[in-house]
Formats: C-alpha cells, structure tokens, sequence
C-alpha cells in the first residue's frame, strides 16, 4: 500500500492487492492495463470523495476536462477531442453489444443479439426515439402506463408523415376514461378527419349540448359531383334512410314524428302510406304547404302546387298562371274524383265524367250559394260548350243573360221587370212599340231574351235598351219590328239591336227571334201598330200549325182536334177551345211544322186577320178577335195578362210532348 503519495507516474502495470492513498495524481503512460484487479472481492478502483461543486472537473475525468457539466458537480466526465468519432460508451456481454453512447450523443440499447437497437437522439431540432428492426413498444404495469408531458404543461402528439394507429390481433382502442370528463376535440378549422366504417358495440349518442344553439349539431359535405347517397341509415346491412347527393331523402318503413322541412327543388318520393296524426291547434295547422305555386311554364310544366296523379299519367292542360290543386287521374278511370262526406254520408262530389253532385243533408240547407263581388262585371253563372260558346249564363244582375242550354223551349220573350216594371200597356212598358210623327216607331226602354240574328243564330242572351230610341219603317209597306241580342256587351247583357222585315225571322225551335209588332204605313205615316209582345213568365209549348195556314206573333189559337197538338186560328166562335196566343209564328204556311204558344202569361192577342189586336185577358170585345174573349178565358190563356206593378213572373218552361 502507498500513502501520502503526491504524485506517481506508472509506466506498467499495477496488479495484486496495492492500494493508493494520496491527494495527488498518478499518471500512467502504458501502453496497456494500467490497473488491473485480479480479485472478484474486492473494489478495483475508488473515488469515495464528493465531487467538487465546478462546471468544468469531475470525480472521474476521461480525456480533457469537461466544459460544460453541472454546475454543482459531476462524478465521470469525458471531454474527447473534436475529431473523435469513437463511442464515450460501450457496454457488451460476452461480445455481444448491450449499450453505447457515441460522439454524437446517440445512445443505443441492444438487443439479447447485439445487432438490433432502440436509438435515443437529437437531430438539433426534434429528439428522434427510433428502432432499428421491428416496432417501438411501450409498456408499464401502472393505471396509466403511458403518460405525455406533465402537470402544467402540455405536449401534442405530431406525426412527421402519413402514419396509422393500429392494435395488434384486433384488440379495441379506448379513447377517454368513464365518468372522468375526458374531451377529445376533432374540431380543428383547416383539418381533415377520414372516417371509414365505424363500429359500434352500443348506441352512439352525439350531443351538442355544450356547443351553443347557435351551432350545427351534424354536417356532412360530399365532394362535388357525388353521385352515392351523402347519407345512409341501414339496419343489417339494409338502407332505410338516404339522402342523395340532390338532397331526396328516400324512407323505406319508416314513421316520422315532429316537424320536417325541406327546401330545394329535389322532389322527395315516398313509397309507403303516410300517416299525419297530428291535431290542429291554435295558428297551427297539421299540415301546411306554404310554398307559392308555380307560374310562366307551358301547360305540361307549370304543375299545381299540390298535385294528385298516377305514375305515368301527364297532363298538358294546367293553367300556365299557376295552380293550387290539381288532380289528374289515370285513363280508365270510372269514379269519382273527389268526395266530401259527413260521417259517411255524401256532400259534395266531382265524378270522373265531370258531374257535380250537392246532397243537402238537412231541410234548411241551401243547395248553391254564388256572392258576386259588389263591383263585378262578370257573369254570376256560365255554361259553355267544348268549343267556349255560351250556352247558358246568369248575368250580374240575377238576370238569365242565355238560356239557349235549356230543354225544350228556351226561354225567350220580353222581361217584365224591365222598363217600367209591371206595365204592360203604357208606352213606357219594356219595349213597347208605339207610332211616332210620320214613318217614325218610337221603342221604349227594356230588356228581352232573344236570339243574337235572324238567320245562322249562334246563341240566346239577354239584351236590354237603356234609353228609348227610335226605328224608320218604309211607307206604304206592312213590316214586321224585331229585336236581336247582337249589340256590345253590358253587365246587363248585350245592347239590343232593332230591325224590319217584310217576313217574320225564320222559325227557330232553340235559338227564335222576339218580334216586338207588326206595322203598316200608307201617306208618310204609320196607321197601324200592332202590339205582338209577349213576355216571359208564362208556359209556352211547342205546337203543330196546319200547312195551309200562317201564324203571326199574337194570333189567338185553339185546339185542332184533328191533329195531335195542333191548333187553328178563329174568328169566330166562343171561348170553348182557345188554347193560347203566338208567341213565335211564321208567315210561310207551314213552316218548319211548329209554332211557339203562350199558354199562360202576358201577351198581346192579334186577330187571324192581322189588322186588330187587344191585351189578352181583358174584358172589351174587339171585333175581329174572337167573339167572346172574356175574363173567362183567363182561366186558359192566363189571368196575369197585365201584372201587378212591381211584381216578377216565374221563368219557367214547359215542353208539350212534341
């Protein structure tokens, strides 16, 4: 043993059981072990002093002094020169490497082969924990094995390429610890999540709650140009709900409960029966469409806002101004195309042949109520045929502006509450005609219902005549005065129009022409006026004439009993017989076979020569008309021939079996 020694120097090796003991340096300068311990006993070499408290020395010091070691000691240190390129460590078993540090600070753990490392670095801007075969694996017996950073201060996990996070043998990944508040934020702006198929062992619940109800709970945007569903709900592996790319949500079994809305213009089809159980409350209706219907189109495209049609079926007819609701059935189709029911019981219906059908339920009940607006101009009712003529129409007024649609004989005649209402006889009663100064026929105001021409007829409406006015006749000339529907068009009707012929207009059965007298002139004046008016109100029949006589509006007639519903013309004779008065006759003996007879109403009655008339129903005795007209024949002709001021006839019609 040596002590006190201040300073040694060793040229060989020191062996055996020598000791050192000093507060100097010993220096060796072989070339081989300088120190070698022989003995497994016993500590080869001690340092047992604290290190000094200095940056730059150590217990142990290998090569130069360090520079930069801890400030409050340090027991190895080892400083190699700036060229070495050797390990500072180097640890092996039975020649098989186990750890080394080399001088670029890289430490390396071996495995059991010596070859294969874990690597711990720095490249002077990331530290790099790398293998050299195989995978990283961490791994701890704690609760929580794997801990990044620490308290009050955070890391982030970064992966420098595209990389994947994986189990291996399919064992399950568990994000977060039950009941501990754990949050996973996957909401960073400018970042992309790619999700394939998702997995769930029990129900995913996705709740919004703490975002705010400001916020969308769920946004799925596909790329443009997607031609998959953007969304599918499926139950084994069967869709049941879908949304495309266009936004038509498909439901397959499905019941939707609460509010749906869904904007666009992509049509959503549903397959199976839709239920709406919802009641009505307060301002909120069970089921709204509040949408505007569609206007500008063609008839095939400007569809109703609400449509009821097969598959298949098309229609070009839609109003291109728009519509509400439309129903469109299938061709074949044979009932009714929309029933109104009370309690099983029929209200109102439409059939597939276009037929209306009102059922009154109760004995008070109004069968069809119209309200004209107080400014209409418009028609109250409009009947027209396929090719828009008017067949029958009630003007504004209640009055029957056409009636040419009705069975049998039309009505057609002068209409009693025109003019000055229930006069008959004065000269200011509707239409009366009556003479004025030289060949001039003073007309009064009125109405009438009448054809619109005396040949080719298309319609009857009503006309009316404001104002008096006036027709020229032709002397020395029997004329017959006519009045026709074929002025402009008024609220009240057409203006009527006034004519002459030396005929009567031709006979029409549907469409005839009101003759308002028969006149005759001689000198420059009129010398006969013949009141042939006949008026609505009464029952007029169609009947047989004999083919060698003529009728003239106002003749009074009575039954042929030789003909079946024919009649003669008398002068003479009783009341016994008398049928009724003309109120459409012809002058060619026979004409067309049929006449038109007043059988009850208001008329004029001309004598079979042409040349006297009276108002029917009176009690003076004319000659010329038959002999004994009477009150009594009111009974048959009708006791209202001259009404009650103020009162309105019935309008109605009655068609003889022929």
């Amino acid at each position: 043993a040596l002590s006190g020694v201040t300073s040694l120097t060793l040229s060989g090796a020191v062996s055996g059981g020598t000791s050192f003991t000093g507060s100097g340096s010993v220096t060796s300068t072989a070339t081989s072990a300088a120190f070698v311990a022989n003995s497994a006993t016993a500590t080869a070499l001690q340092a047992t002093a604290a290190p000094a408290a200095s940056a730059s020395s150590s217990i142990i010091q290998l090569g130069a002094a360090i520079a930069g070691g801890a400030a409050t000691g340090n027991y190895i240190g080892i400083n190699a020169a700036n060229a070495y390129t050797g390990n500072f460590l180097h640890f092996e078993l039975n020649s098989l490497k186990r750890f080394s540090v080399d001088y670029t600070g890289n430490l390396k753990v071996y495995d059991t082969s010596g070859t294969k490392t874990v690597s711990l670095s720095h490249d002077g801007t990331n530290g790099i924990i790398s293998s050299s075969s195989g995978e990283l694996q961490l791994s701890g017996s704690g609760s929580n094995q794997f801990i990044l950073g620490d308290t009050g201060t955070a890391v982030n996990l970064v992966f420098q390429e595209a990389s994947t996070i994986t189990t291996v043998g399919g064992k399950a990944v568990t994000f977060g610890t039950p009941a501990s508040g754990d949050i996973f934020n996957l909401n960073q702006s400018g970042v992309t999540y790619n999700i394939g198929t998702l997995t769930a062992a029990s129900a995913v619940t996705l709740d919004a709650t703490a975002s705010g109800t400001s916020t969308k709970t769920l946004v799925v945007n596909g790329p443009s140009g997607l031609s998959a569903n953007l969304l599918e709900l499926q139950v084994a592996g069967t869709a049941k709900l879908s949304v495309s790319a266009s936004g038509a949500i498909t439901v397959a079994g499905m019941t939707t409960t609460g509010s749906y809305t869904q904007s666009g213009t992509s049509a959503n089809t549903l397959t199976g029966a839709t239920t709406i159980s919802a009641a009505g409350a307060v301002s909120a209706s069970a089921f709204v469409l509040s949408g505007a219907a569609y206007t500008g189109g063609s008839g095939t495209t400007t569809t109703p806002l609400f449509l009821i049609q097969p598959s298949g079926t098309t229609s070009t007819i839609w109003s291109t101004s728009g519509t509400y609701q439309g129903i469109n059935a299938v061709s074949g189709f044979t009932g009714d195309l929309f029933s109104f029911q009370l309690n099983g019981a029929s209200r109102f219906l439409g059939t597939y042949k276009g037929e209306m059908k009102i059922t009154n339920g109760t004995t008070d009940a109004v069968g069809l109520t119209i309200t004209q607006a107080a400014s209409a101009t418009g028609n109250a009712i409009l009947v027209s045929s396929s090719s828009a003529a008017t067949l029958f129409s009630i003007d504004v007024t209640g009055k029957i502006a056409s009636g040419e649609s009705l069975p049998g004989v039309p009505i057609v005649g002068i209409d009693p509450s025109s003019g000055t209402a229930g006069d008959l006889t004065s000269t200011s009663s509707a239409l009366k005609p009556y003479a004025g100064a030289g060949l001039t026929l003073n007309i009064a105001a009125g109405s009438a219902y009448t054809a619109d021409a005396v040949s080719s007829q298309t319609k009857l409406a009503r006309c009316n005549l404001s104002a008096p006015t006036t027709l020229a006749l032709t002397d020395a000339t029997t004329e017959y005065v006519y009045v026709t529907a074929s002025g402009a068009a008024s609220t009240t009707g057409v203006t009527c129009q006034f004519n002459k012929s030396t005929t009567l207009p031709a006979f029409s059965a549907s469409k005839p022409v009101v003759v308002l007298a028969k006149t005759v002139t001689a000198g420059g004046s009129i010398t006969s006026v013949a009141d042939t008016r006949f008026f609505i109100g009464g029952v007029q029949n169609y009947v047989a004439m004999p083919a060698s006589s003529t009728y003239e509006p106002g003749m009074i007639v009575k039954m042929d009993t030789g003909v079946d519903n024919g009649v003669l013309t008398s002068t003479t004779g009783s009341d016994a017989g008398v049928y009724g008065i003309v109120s459409i006759g012809a002058t060619t003996a026979g004409a067309a076979g049929k006449i038109i007879v007043m059988t009850q109403g208001s008329a004029w009655g001309l004598s079979s020569t042409g040349t006297t008339r009276a108002a029917c129903g009176g009690t003076t005795t004319t000659a010329g008309i038959l002999a004994n007209i009477t009150s009594a024949v009111n009974a048959c002709v009708g006791n209202v021939m001259t009404a009650a001021a103020g009162s309105t006839p019935s309008v109605l019609v009655n068609v003889s079996p022929n």
